[in-house]
């Protein structure tokens, strides 16, 4: 199946169902193939039982502003929330 990347956000449902029937789908932008999106079989979207064991676990911990995880996210927040 090929779609014009303008049309993508129309034809959802009908993209859905062709992924879910294994079908590849090409997104194409102003006639050139750009793009192919194609379903994850039954393994591909699992998560690992243990996350601790990721390569990405723990990959700011050393950092010092971020020992406090609640103060560190509140500093983040805090210019949207005085606009």
């Amino acid at each position: 199946m090929q779609i014009v990347l303008e049309v993508l956000t129309i034809d959802t449902e009908e993209l859905l169902q062709a992924i879910q029937q294994e079908q590849p789908i090409l997104l194409m932008y102003h006639g050139k193939p750009q793009a192919k999106i194609v379903g994850l079989t039954g393994t591909d979207h699992a998560l690992p039982n243990d996350l601790s064991q990721s390569p990405l676990f723990g990959i700011w911990q050393d950092r010092p502003d971020c020992q406090n995880v609640q103060a560190y996210v509140d500093e983040l927040r805090r210019s949207r929330i005085q606009c």
